[in-house]
């Protein structure tokens, strides 16, 4: 946009300076016809005031394109100065936009990063209580294993305590013998 901006502007100049050139020719045409055919009794006066007023229409018509041009120059250059001060601002706002989301994503990485961290720390307090729960699993296990073996013997020392009572009661004198017997 900036190159067709350069090239209109380039040829407005041209064209203002064609259309400069060619008043400076009709301003000196009509300085000639004053200076040379003013007076002339040869010319018919009528006629030449005729081509006068041409030469003058030509010279206003030629003035008035070049408002014209300069009009339309000025409103051409005004809309791109706006169009490329409405895109500098919106280049602005992206940038700062930008500028935004990537400090976003870098806090959202340094975050990331931070739970990352933090769930390997649990996965080895995960792995730290697990084993904690075999080796207890394993304790309560040997224990209950010792627990049912005295509970059997607890169960076959009240039997023969039973036994011993009921010998007692029933033959004091034998006692010891059963007794020996019993083991």
């Amino acid at each position: 946009m900036a190159e067709t901006r350069q090239s209109e502007a380039e040829a407005y100049a041209v064209r203002i300076e064609d259309q400069n050139a060619m008043i400076a020719g009709i301003d000196a045409v009509i300085q000639i016809f004053d200076t040379e055919l003013k007076g002339n009794a040869e010319l018919d006066a009528e006629a030449v005031a005729e081509v006068r007023a041409a030469l003058v229409d030509v010279r206003a018509s030629i003035s008035e394109s070049i408002t014209s041009d300069t009009a339309s120059e000025d409103a051409a250059k005004t809309k791109y100065d706006n169009f490329v001060a409405a895109q500098n601002a919106r280049l602005k706002t992206i940038k700062s936009t930008v500028t935004t989301l990537t400090n976003e994503i870098d806090a959202l990485n340094a975050r990331l990063a931070e739970i990352t961290q933090e769930i390997a720390s649990q996965r080895q307090q995960i792995a730290a209580a697990e084993e904690v729960i075999r080796k207890t699993t394993e304790a309560l296990n040997s224990l209950n294993a010792q627990y049912k073996a005295n509970s059997q013997t607890r169960t076959e020392q009240l039997t023969l305590i039973g036994q011993v009572r009921a010998e007692l009661t029933n033959n004091p004198e034998n006692v010891q013998e059963f007794l020996n017997n019993a083991e």
